[in-house]
């Protein structure tokens, strides 16, 4: 199995873009799954620069409602028509971000994309099987706290009432290749060590490997500690004895502090890169 990381915050590869984005080629046996699409096109740039062929793509996810996982969608869709595009029901309301000041900043899906025929919309509470026992599933797991960045996130109900975004809306990728299980997120709104323990409650084991963004916003300075919530999930995630390939939101800062912890259990997945399982 191979995951090509086609976008990501950073990357190591000249030629590479990188944008506040991500998206993911899995590439499985007879399956490849286009996960996410970054904000732009430069994950479709990016697939071109690594040679990859984005024609053979079977199906792609759309990990939650958020534009810096949904923005260069249209132009895959323009571009493979028939393609199915899976995605939670809740993805397409309105979603916005509070940036103070009474400023609430539309951060949702590119509005065309609701046209779209790809599109197969999957019920927020529903486990939904792909192929060859890859699952999409949401969380209502809460054993542990939920990022604390999701307080300043928001959708528009019906009524156009803003309410504090639950995250019925996000879903994880779980492929099961081989002998292994392996996780892929976006942002982990529902908090990765909540996603993790929802797959040891269904198979008795956490995933061998965990791909993705793990929402976490430590930005360190001489005056700050490190958040609890980081270090208590320092531990956790040492526990589960999963590798990690982390990447997007969790931050260059707090995946330096997580390395500390976990040594070689975690590593960077840059845009341009290629993880092999």
């Amino acid at each position: 199995m191979k995951i090509n990381v086609l976008l990501d915050n950073e990357s190591q590869v000249p030629g590479i873009f990188t944008e506040h984005g991500l998206s993911m080629l899995i590439e499985d046996e007879d399956q490849r799954i286009l996960f996410d699409f970054g904000q732009s096109e430069a994950y479709y740039n990016n697939a071109v620069q690594m040679k990859i062929d984005l024609s053979s793509v079977d199906l792609a996810v759309i990990s939650h409602g958020h534009y810096d996982h949904t923005g260069g969608v249209l132009r895959f869709t323009a571009q493979y028509p028939m393609v199915p595009i899976f995605v939670r029901e809740k993805a397409l309301l309105p979603r916005f971000a509070d940036r103070g000041s009474n400023t609430m900043e539309y951060i949702g899906l590119p509005e065309d994309i609701l046209a779209s025929k790809n599109l197969r919309i999957i019920r927020s509470d529903e486990v939904f099987e792909l192929r060859d026992g890859s699952i999409l599933f949401s969380t209502n797991v809460a054993d542990f706290p939920e990022p604390e960045g999701n307080s300043k996130l928001f959708e528009k109900d019906v009524t156009g009432q803003y309410l504090r975004d639950d995250f019925a809306h996000e879903q994880n990728l779980l492929v099961n290749t081989g002998e292994k299980r392996v996780l892929l997120c976006g942002c982990a709104h529902r908090g990765i060590a909540n996603i993790m323990q929802w797959v040891y409650n269904q198979y008795g084991a956490f995933p061998d490997d965990v791909i993705g963004g793990f929402h976490l916003r430590y930005q360190p300075n001489v005056s700050q500690s490190v958040p609890q919530e980081l270090h208590n999930l320092a531990i956790f995630l040492k526990s589960t004895g999963s590798k990690l390939h982390t990447m997007h939101c969790t931050g260059l800062p707090a995946f330096r502090y997580l390395k500390g912890v976990l040594g070689n259990q975690i590593e960077y997945a840059y845009a341009g890169s290629t993880i092999e399982i």
